[in-house]
């Protein structure tokens, strides 16, 4: 039995098993010969071995860890505003003509002035949002990956010759459906994501997986006690088809709230968080209240105004 160490990317798929996508975009199939702990969508090392049946196994309990990954390009920000420049190509045939390749770039651009707008507007003037679309001639077939393309879209970006823009992330918009669902792929907290298909999925679904690049999860709802995954249609990473604006919890995970906007509630107490007469210099336009009650052995439960 031949050991070696992969280092890659490890894939859960819908149906249990296990996927590697290697460092040059091969996937194999991974077995793993007990429980584990491996982290699933983030770049790992481990130790495998070609069984009897020619597929991969692991020895959870052998050496894997996570690795670090050097982002390609630069991720450095304007002073006092975190950079969020992204670079959305959309596929295109390498045998597409100029002409429906001029049509098709004129989509992606104005899907991106949708994505700079929308993230500029959230991001409260504390990022720096830039967002630039360009076609992408390629040859690959779209996988269920947040990967899906990734180096070959950093090898454009490189080539992107706009004032001040320096891409720190990448998104794929595939005119491909890979059936089902599916509109997208994105890692948490990740550099790129993926969008499929072109009628059912809109816009939307690319707002939201690059949402979860900003560390985003889904946006959930309780009902009787029991969280329900998708289904907050008032924040865009909720289930929602139309573009809704970031739920309370999301907007504090990104820490796009000023210590004014926020009220914790520890205890019973009487609330005003409506008061009838405001000055009008006393928010300013884009301002919200967030309540955030604490509640023992619970979840925190958030009142957004």
């Amino acid at each position: 039995m031949t050991e070696t160490t992969l280092t890659g990317v490890l894939i859960e798929i819908s149906d249990g098993s296990f996927y590697f996508e290697t460092e040059d975009g091969e996937i194999s199939k991974v077995l793993f010969d007990d429980e584990h702990l491996t982290p699933i969508q983030k770049k790992i090392a481990l130790k495998a071995y070609r069984g009897d049946d020619g597929e991969w196994h692991v020895d959870p309990q052998g050496d894997y860890y996570s690795v670090p990954e050097e982002p390609l390009l630069a991720r450095a920000a304007p002073p006092g505003m975190e950079k969020k420049h992204i670079a959305l190509f959309r596929k295109v045939d390498v045998s597409l003509s100029e002409e429906r390749e001029a049509k098709q770039l004129e989509e992606v651009q104005d899907r991106a002035r949708t994505l700079e707008d929308f993230w500029r507007r959230f991001g409260r003037r504390k990022w720096d949002v830039k967002v630039v679309g360009r076609t992408l001639r390629t040859e690959s077939i779209p996988s269920e990956s947040n990967r899906f393309c990734r180096r070959e879209m950093y090898k454009a970006a490189e080539g992107i010759e706009v004032p001040d823009f320096e891409p720190n992330y990448v998104h794929m918009w595939s005119t491909h459906d890979i059936g089902g669902n599916w509109c997208g792929h994105a890692e948490l907290g990740g550099d790129s994501g993926v969008t499929y298909g072109v009628h059912i999925c809109n816009v939307k679904s690319t707002i939201h997986e690059i949402g979860h690049n900003f560390r985003l999860y889904h946006a959930n709802v309780l009902v009787r006690g029991e969280p329900i995954e998708y289904k907050d249609d008032t924040c865009v990473m909720g289930s929602g088809s139309h573009i809704a604006g970031i739920n309370s919890p999301n907007q504090l995970l990104l820490g796009l709230a000023s210590e004014r906007e926020q009220t914790v509630v520890e205890r019973s107490a009487h609330l005003l968080v409506c008061p009838l007469e405001v000055p009008e210099e006393a928010m300013h336009e884009a301002e919200s209240k967030h309540v955030i009650v604490k509640t023992p052995k619970a979840a925190d439960t958030y009142i957004s105004l």
